[in-house]
């Protein structure tokens, strides 16, 4: 046995000694490329071996590794060029391909080959793939391919290879028994278990260079590093610090690298550190890194590394379950990796997206943070056994706060930092290496212009706008940028928002034509309008499903019930294959993963989904609108309320509006007509007050159990009040509301707030800025953190009610009943309080610059360390106020605080 396999024969010329024509294979090749012609790469692979069984040479291990490389090679081929087809020209005659194909068969004959031990160490360093780039690119450019893509298409041909070769031994690994004799190496002596993780290492290699959306290049070749801080545990009570987190101060945060900060843990296994922690918003690279961090793990260490993406795994089973399940289902690992006794004694897990974790029934919190129980109850159970075992979750901010609890220690949770870091800021962290002085966004900017064959020294100066930092700065929205950049089609210098780079990428999409003026196949004779009311119903689909995912067969059913399927018939294939047609053309691919046996697709990123159901939300409120306007014209025509509920809890009752999706909400009415948005803000002022008057009219949408009923009127009327709010946020005024009684308003909003829990806040409190609130009876109620922002409070009955942190700044609150109110570090910047009766509040460095407060009652009141700055305190009652600064006050008042 030796650690060395000359090849000289048949590799020096690919047709001898057995009578295989590769130009029959690349002529092939050039027809799928510009015609779409399928080639049966497999086929034309077994013939190799059975050709050389037949000359007597298959237990030669030279020509078996021949048989091996050209299988492999000729495999990665195909899938580059299917993969690739949309960048080829599709206007090339028979005779060039021909032509093309002899040059290329031409100059892969010329090459010779010889492997040894390091071959199979790293299959993309062989000489072979190097030597037939001149060639290579030359045939894709000659196909149409850009310059800078032809460059970028080989280099994906390398990692592709590694991937390609793996399959291929394990597939025929009967056929290759000899080599295994002439040649000594880990690969070769790997068993099956091992050799399936060396497939899935090189799978996880060829995921960061995938192309990413319609590139010709893939993450690796523009991901930026990213940095991010943990904080210092203190001995603050951490529920005092949970409830002043607005005003927390971040000089306990420590910046690391995140790359280094994890490696550095993984390579130094400490049992009762075993968990981490990422955090971060939407977009911002989260799950970019931990592909990233996943194929570094599986490339420079010998821990072995398992990346589950949670939107495909099944949460309701035992974790060693699912885990096997996830495996079983995976085409490259084979085995049990977390089974104690036959699994890997060394593993690191990635869980990417707590977030997306769903089951029937269950809070996407509650599901996430009864995941982390039984992930943290497992690692403890595994590392007390002496096994080596970590696990890295990601996760959005509110699926992370939800299971803070669990992560006590320093440097358990990571926050993501964003590219960019404005200079006030960076002095509330502990950054000794000054790693926030650099604007990774000119970073980004020179990797994109390298990958693109642009020419980019750092970010434009077009974009390098203070309005634009809150897009740039993170890393998905700075790729959008980039991509409306280059279509030149928004004004940057403009306020901007994420909406309006979605809508216009989106348009763009549409727009796209082929080099021959045909436009993208997956549009097919839909008009714009029509294109993207189908995108937003697929995109409801999957947000009444588990947010990610939806099956075929639902986006067709909901298609026909909005009547759109129509649209869909605009398709030759007809409505389902066009379904599928369409998901796959743009911003969706399909996954892995069935539900009852039915294809599903799901969004490349989640909050492309969000910008679509946002668009579809408003699409209804235009909706409404518009059949208001013609009952009123003729009761026999339109809506009437109860009609308009009816639809409304249809459309927004399945799930509930979350933070994020209520972000682009906002942005997208803020993109109307403020005349518009007025008229909007008077009807679900009239809908808030049919269904707090009449209830929701669920009766009429059949749904099976009283519980459903219950959730689904529930969101639906918390999407009501997200609506008002998000059009009051626009105009600013207050809307008279016909409560009904004076307690109804307060049930409601309890009802619609249900019990605090896993410190997730429910969105209804978010939304009460601008709301009519007089003479309501909201006594003892559970105000903390609420948004009550220009909310009119006159004559309200508060008395002993909590609104700590809340946000009252420029609230109505005169003639208010405040007594006992506890307003600890609440806004009240701007609010009225005239007259309003405060006896015994605690107001406890609460902000009250600018307030009126003429002729308040705060007897015995509590004023602690509160801003009274610009406050107008004229004949205001302080008898017996503890903590009062009247400093910067106007007026006098009636009673002086005693001395």
């Amino acid at each position: 046995m030796t650690d060395k396999l000359t090849i000289k024969q048949p590799v020096s010329n690919w047709n001898k000694p057995i009578n295989l024509s590769s130009k029959d294979f690349f002529t092939g090749l050039g027809k799928m490329a510009t015609s779409g012609v399928m080639l049966d790469w497999k086929g034309l692979a077994d013939s190799a071996i059975d050709l050389l069984k037949d000359a007597g040479l298959h237990d030669k291990p030279e020509h078996l590794a021949w048989v091996l490389i050209y299988q492999s090679l000729i495999r990665t081929l195909t899938d580059l060029v299917e993969e690739y087809r949309n960048v080829f020209n599709q206007d090339i005659d028979e005779a060039k391909l021909e032509s093309l194909a002899q040059t290329l068969e031409g100059a892969l004959n010329a090459i010779e080959v010889s492997i040894d031990a390091n071959f199979f160490d790293r299959p993309q360093d062989l000489p072979l793939l190097e030597a037939f780039k001149p060639a290579f690119t030359d045939w894709l450019k000659d196909l149409g391919v850009a310059d800078n893509d032809a460059n970028t298409i080989h280099a994906r041909l390398k990692s592709k290879f590694v991937l390609s070769l793996h399959q291929q031994w394990i597939a025929r690994a009967s056929d290759y028994a000899c080599i295994k004799d002439a040649i000594d190496t880990p690969f070769t002596r790997a068993t099956q278990t091992r050799q399936s993780w060396q497939q899935y290492y090189a799978w996880l290699q060829e995921q960061i260079n995938e192309r990413m959306f319609d590139e010709v290049f893939g993450l690796k070749q523009v991901y930026v590093p990213l940095r991010a801080f943990y904080k210092i545990k203190t001995d603050t009570d951490d529920r005092l610090e949970r409830l002043t987190s607005d005003r927390e101060n971040e000089q306990n945060s420590i910046v690391v690298d995140l790359t280094e900060h994890l490696t550095e843990w993984v390579n130094n296994f400490n049992k009762d550190d075993a968990i981490r922690v990422i955090s971060g918003g939407p977009g911002s690279g989260k799950s970019s890194f931990s592909k990233m961090f996943a194929a570094h793990i599986a490339e420079q260490s010998d821990v072995p590394v398992l990346f589950i993406p949670l939107h495909h795994f099944d949460p309701s089973a035992d974790l060693i379950e699912a885990v096997n399940k996830f495996v079983a289902q995976d085409r490259y690992l084979s085995g049990t990796p977390l089974d104690a006794s036959h699994g890997e004694n060394r593993l690191l897990l990635i869980f990417d997206g707590l977030d997306e974790l769903s089951m029937q029934g269950k809070a996407t919190a509650e599901v996430a943070l009864n995941f982390v129980d039984e992930v943290l109850a497992k690692i403890n159970q595994f590392n007390a056994q002496c096994l080596h075992r970590q696990a890295l979750f990601t996760g959005r901010d509110l699926a992370v706060q939800a299971s803070s609890q669990r992560f006590r220690k320093s440097k358990q949770i990571l926050h993501v930092l964003p590219y960019f870091i404005e200079k006030d800021e960076r002095e509330q962290y502990q950054d000794p290496e000054q790693r926030l002085s650099r604007d990774q966004r000119n970073d980004w900017w020179q990797n994109y212009a390298r990958a693109s064959g642009k020419a980019y020294l750092a970010m434009p100066e077009e974009l390098q706008l203070d309005s634009l930092i809150p897009i740039t700065k993170e890393p998905l929205l700075n790729y959008l940028v980039a991509l409306s950049f280059e279509g030149k089609r928004l004004d940057f210098s403009q306020q901007t928002t994420l909406n309006e780079i979605y809508a216009d990428l989106l348009k763009a999409v549409y727009k796209r034509q082929w080099d021959d003026g045909r436009q993208h196949k997956g549009i097919g004779e839909l008009t714009e309008d029509q294109f993207l009311r189908i995108l937003e119903e697929i995109a409801l689909a999957i947000w009444h499903g588990d947010g990610r995912t939806a099956t075929v067969a639902y986006i067709h059913q909901r298609c026909e019930n909005s009547k759109l399927t129509r649209y869909l018939e605009a398709f030759q294939e007809g409505a389902a294959q066009g379904v599928t047609r369409l998901l796959t053309a743009f911003y969706f691919r399909q996954s892995d993963k069935l539900q009852d046996g039915d294809k599903t697709f799901e969004f490349t990123h989640k909050s492309f989904g969000e910008y679509l159901t946002a668009c579809r939300v408003i699409r209804m409120v235009k909706k409404i609108d518009d059949m208001f306007k013609r009952h009123k014209l003729d009761p026999d025509d339109g809506w009437d309320e109860r009609h308009a509920l009816a639809d409304w809890a249809e459309l927004c009752g399945a799930t509930a509006i979350d933070g994020y999706l209520f972000e682009f909400i906002k942005n997208e009415v803020a993109r109307s007509e403020i005349d518009a948005i007025k008229i909007w803000q008077q009807n679900f002022v009239q809908l808030i007050e049919s269904a707090v008057k009449h209830g929701m009219p669920m009766e009429k949408l059949n749904l099976k159990t009283f519980q459903q009923m219950l959730q689904q009127s529930r969101n639906a009327e918390e999407a009501l009040l997200a609506v008002h709010y998000a059009c009051a946020a626009q105009t600013e005024t207050v809307i008279k509301i016909d409560w009904g009684t004076d307690v109804a308003c307060g049930e409601w909003l309890k009802r619609l707030q249900g019990q605090r829990g896993m410190d997730v806040e429910k969105l209804v409190l978010n939304c009460l800025a601008y709301l009519d609130l007089s003479y309501c009876n909201l006594e003892f109620f559970d105000f903390w953190r609420a948004n009550l922002r220009g909310a009119n409070l006159e004559n309200a009955s508060l008395e002993l009610a909590c609104l700590m942190s809340a946000n009252l700044t420029e609230a109505n609150l005169e003639y208010s009943n405040l007594a006992n109110v506890n307003l600890f570090v609440a806004n009240l910047s701007g609010a009225n309080l005239k007259i309003a009766y405060l006896k015994e509040a605690y107001i406890e460095h609460a902000d009250l610059e600018g307030a009126d407060l003429a002729g308040a009652i705060l007897l015995n009141a509590n004023l602690e360390g509160t801003n009274l700055e610009g406050a107008n305190i004229e004949d205001a009652n302080l008898e017996g106020a503890k903590g009062v600064n009247l400093k910067g006050t106007i007026g006098t008042p009636k009673v002086a605080q005693p001395e």
